[in-house]
């Protein structure tokens, strides 16, 4: 994998953020770096840019399983040693996650491990076919078949969250499906049908690698030119466009919940897409109501005043084409879910309404901006700062001059009336097996 560099320049200062330095290989691969002497650690982050959005008709989950089977060996690295290597160096931190239009590997370590991660990252990347086993595919399409089962249809309400998005979304949408698959897509996969994904969609001119933390810009360079400027160049399969939809009117279904004991409601939207100002006018929102579940205006009325339910969620699932904002909320024990629908129905248009005040919306960027600062500072920062920088070269986190701070109470309640309708919203109502109708 030795050979000379095949950078196609020298690199720009990006707009980024300061400091920031991006350029291309000759390959195609999109390459950020960004420096930072006061850390001791650094963190790489390898995005192909595929995922549940890119998957065929009849093959939903197969994105999930390519993720898995790049830890499963390839040409220079055998069956669990990726691992393993890491583990010698001292990972602090090693995973990855599939969303619906990226897949990510994140790892981070000291500095004097930088080189192995490249290493490891450069030969998965242009090698993992090589090495890739049949026996390896039927093992991890049993782990994702499982995961699958595990976190939808034994979670409670694991499979009143996979019907509100089938709502939300028709059938011919990729969001209508849940990212982990569909169990008889993944049982009647062939050995053939993912090392085509992955010959399609895993090369270097469709990913970004970003490095972030303690490093000397220039070595690592001369790793990246070493590693990952002599693996071919592919031409990239165009991205599917995602359609948006639009909600005239309220649907809801009655859902027969296996798994947990109490009803509940679960009530979706549609909602902006990440990068956009609205975006960040719904995360204020999402602190708003009800973010962790034990506080917020809904949590405040459903929960403590009129004492309908016993748990209240806000959800926030920000998409590159549109994402997903709802609610769940539990029932006591003796609540109907349509008096809990009724409850969340006006509490909403209260605050539509205006019932929202400037101290409220202020005690809500508060805990947004809390939450963010913890993130970049607690011990997971470097991983989140390079995940960021991922989501601004790619235009889904909102450009710096839009400031949560710049934002009050009168956008959010505009928010809420405007694009938290409930006569343009799906709800699902959760009602446990065996229960009265």
């Amino acid at each position: 994998m030795k050979g000379a560099s095949s950078s196609e320049s020298s690199g720009r200062r990006d707009s980024l953020d300061p400091g920031v330095l991006r350029y291309r290989l000759s390959n195609g691969l999109d390459v950020i770096l960004a420096p930072d002497p006061r850390r001791s650690s650094a963190a790489v982050n390898v995005w192909y840019h595929v995922g549940a959005d890119h998957e065929p008709k009849g093959q939903k989950g197969i994105a999930h399983l390519a993720e898995h089977l790049m830890f499963e060996g390839s040409a220079h690295v055998g069956r669990g040693e990726h691992v393993r290597h890491l583990r010698q160096i001292g990972v602090d931190l090693l995973n990855a996650h599939t969303g619906r239009h990226r897949t990510r590997y994140l790892t981070a370590v000291l500095p004097r491990g930088l080189e192995t991660v490249l290493w490891l990252e450069a030969d998965r990347m242009g090698f993992l076919l090589q090495g890739l086993t049949k026996e390896a595919f039927e093992r991890e399409r049993a782990v994702v078949i499982r995961e699958l089962r595990e976190r939808v249809d034994l979670a409670p309400y694991g499979l009143a969250r996979a019907r509100l998005w089938q709502e939300l979304f028709p059938a011919t949408h990729p969001y209508h499906h849940r990212i982990e698959g569909v169990a008889r897509d993944l049982r009647e996969l062939e050995f053939e049908d993912v090392r085509r994904f992955i010959r399609r969609w895993y090369s270097p001119s469709n990913a970004t690698l970003v490095v972030v933390g303690s490093f000397d810009p220039t070595e690592i360079r001369r790793m990246i030119d070493r590693y990952f400027g002599t693996l071919p160049s592919k031409s990239v399969s165009s991205q599917p466009r995602v359609s948006k939809e639009r909600l005239e009117s309220r649907t809801v279904v009655r859902h027969n919940e296996p798994v947990a004991r109490r009803s509940a409601v679960l009530l979706g939207w549609h909602a902006p897409p990440a990068g956009s100002k609205e975006a960040v006018i719904a995360a204020l929102t999402f602190e708003i109501l009800a973010s962790d579940g034990q506080s917020g205006a809904l949590h405040d009325r459903l929960v403590n005043e009129l004492r309908l339910a016993s748990r209240v969620r806000v959800i926030l699932s920000e998409q590159r084409a549109q994402s997903v904002f709802y609610i769940q909320a539990v029932a006591r024990r003796g609540v109907d879910e349509a008096s809990l629908l009724a409850a969340i129905d006006e509490t909403l248009i209260e605050l539509g309404r205006g019932a929202l005040d400037e101290q409220e919306a202020n005690r809500a960027l508060r805990r947004f901006s809390t939450r963010r600062a913890a993130l970049l500072d607690g011990s997971r920062g470097l991983p989140e700062i390079a995940e960021r920088i991922h989501q601004r070269s790619r235009g889904l986190l909102p450009p710096s001059c839009i400031s949560p701070e710049d934002l009050g109470a009168e956008e959010i309640t505009r928010f809420i009336r405007e694009s938290l309708d409930p006569r343009k919203s799906v709800a699902i109502l959760a009602i446990p097996d065996g229960a009265a109708r």
